[in-house]
């Protein structure tokens, strides 16, 4: 592999890294906050994530599109540990499973559709700075 190629993979890795951390530490400060049995941490990192994804867009695809490590560190490291489509999965068929039948169809809907709205109001506030 080329030393291009590992750059690429070093900028994955970091980011990663730097999201993991994000993601943990912030479902550790919202057990604290919340103890009604709702994965506020999953939903708070996946509304951001989708977001800051849309603004990320917006700025390497317009502003900065030679920025292909820090693009790739940003979204599909970053971003991609601290979103987490699974746990989102494995939440809302445990909440299903506890008997909480409608919190969990809330949470499934509402986290996709509020991802999708966080994505398109990204891109609409990263056009505004570009």
């Amino acid at each position: 592999m080329s030393p291009y190629h590992w750059s690429f993979l070093l900028a994955v890795a970091s980011g990663g890294a730097c999201g993991a951390i994000c993601r943990y530490m912030l479902g550790q400060i919202t057990r604290s906050w919340m103890n009604n049995g709702l994965p506020i941490g999953t939903l708070l990192a996946n509304i951001v994530g989708s977001f800051v994804m849309g603004l990320a867009f917006i700025w390497f695809t317009l502003k900065y599109p030679l920025l292909g490590h820090w693009r790739t560190f940003v979204q599909v490291g970053f971003l991609g540990a601290l979103t987490t489509f699974s746990s989102f999965a494995l939440e809302s068929v445990l909440l299903w499973d506890q008997g909480n039948n409608t919190m969990a169809l809330m949470y499934a809907i509402g986290s996709v559709i509020s991802c999708i709205l966080a994505v398109v109001v990204g891109i609409q506030v990263g056009k505004l700075f570009v």
